[in-house]
């Protein structure tokens, strides 16, 4: 029985594509894409509409996550860390976190082993 793992990580959203791209190269399918709006107030963007200067305070991205069985857990952080590559000095943060178990609604399967249910 291998464990599993969830990883999740937020960013622009013109590297989606090629982190994608990126993951399914090591076999990763089954990836969650969800457009957000993140608080930048620490680096506040200004932008200029009509001769008139506004701070944007939430920025849209989008936040990634993958679930994946723990032996993919370092080929999955280097295919993000290429496809996230770029030269603009973005950072992206990865966070790892372990499944204990996962719950069909409808059917009340509980498993711990759920790297079937991942296609």
């Amino acid at each position: 029985m291998s464990a599993m793992k969830k990883v999740e990580f937020i960013v622009d959203a013109d590297l989606v594509d090629k982190i994608c791209r990126s993951l399914i190269e090591v076999g990763i399918r089954g990836i969650i894409a969800t457009d957000i709006k993140v608080d930048e107030s620490e680096r506040p963007i200004r932008e200029t509409y009509r001769g008139m200067e506004y701070e944007i305070g939430f920025v849209p991205k989008v936040k990634l996550e993958v679930k994946i069985i723990d032996s993919m857990v370092i080929p999955v952080v280097l295919a993000i860390s290429e496809g996230a590559s770029t030269n603009r000095g973005d950072n992206v943060t990865l966070v790892i976190s372990r499944i204990e178990k996962a719950i069909r609604i409808g059917t009340d399967e509980i498993e711990t082993e759920v790297s079937h249910w991942l296609h």
